[in-house]
């Protein structure tokens, strides 16, 4: 085991230990719902403008953090394919960053250890809880209020982690990886790591409710209505909990 290697294990402590200042948002691009993912024609057949709204934002809700598209597909005529790709990206970033977070390489370890990880991402997402308000006009300006319950998932691993680290780092201070490649050393570490986040998932609690407003955009030159990704990173943040420093 190299010498390095150790090094970096004290600095995924300090990470974790500094958790309440880091910040776990922002999605891939296809994650978020582009400016071309309006309400459609259709549905405001049957519903007001302002109620399309609201039906609009809580479609992509659904769709990013509880796998269900059917209403967003319906609402922007978005293909299966491409709700499911916004959905599956919006996982795969959470992963990604939960790898980094934790300092896991998943470009030294087996890929089903990412695969693993997406499954924890969509499993924290499943337990997001979101109550999304009727749309309101103020002056020229359309806003949809959100009150959601932050997850705990991060602080409820906080103090296991901390353990597994340290304890691994003792364990590979007393050599007792040295026989390993660096590939095997990296899995190995990163497996600790995913059966304590795995268990975590099953009771996720919450805190109480917080209430974010959503200002629905327009774009003149496009002459569509869109959500600003400073928004959707917002409500995310929310969802996950996020400690601010």
């Amino acid at each position: 085991m190299k010498k390095n290697q150790y090094t970096k294990r004290l600095s995924a402590l300090l990470i974790l230990i500094m958790i309440a200042i880091f910040s776990l948002t922002g999605c891939h691009e296809e994650a978020k719902p582009t400016e071309t993912d309006e309400p459609t024609d259709e549905l405001t057949e049957d519903l007001s403008y302002l109620d399309a709204y609201t039906e609009y934002v809580q479609s992509i809700l659904d769709a990013n953090y509880h796998g269900d598209c059917t209403r967003y597909m319906q609402i922007t005529g978005a293909s299966q394919q491409q709700a499911a790709k916004m959905a599956e990206a919006h996982a795969v970033n959470l992963a990604e960053q939960i790898a980094e977070l934790y300092a896991i390489q998943l470009k030294q370890i087996p890929a089903e250890i990412g695969e693993r990880l997406t499954e924890v991402a969509y499993d924290v997402y499943e337990k997001a809880v979101y109550t999304v308000s009727d749309a309101e006009k103020v002056g020229e300006k359309i806003y949809v209020s959100i009150s959601v319950q932050p997850l705990k998932f991060y602080h409820g691993v906080a103090a296991q982690l901390e353990e597994y680290i340290e304890e691994f780092n003792a364990r590979a201070k007393d050599g007792e990886f040295g026989h390993l490649t660096e590939s095997e050393y990296e899995n190995e570490y990163a497996k600790g790591v995913l059966e304590i986040l795995e268990a975590s998932t099953q009771s996720i609690e919450t805190e109480d409710a917080r209430d974010y407003r959503i200002q629905i955009r327009y774009n003149e030159e496009t002459k569509v209505s869109y959500i600003a990704e400073e928004d959707l990173d917002a409500i995310n943040r929310l969802i996950l909990a996020k400690w601010e420093g």
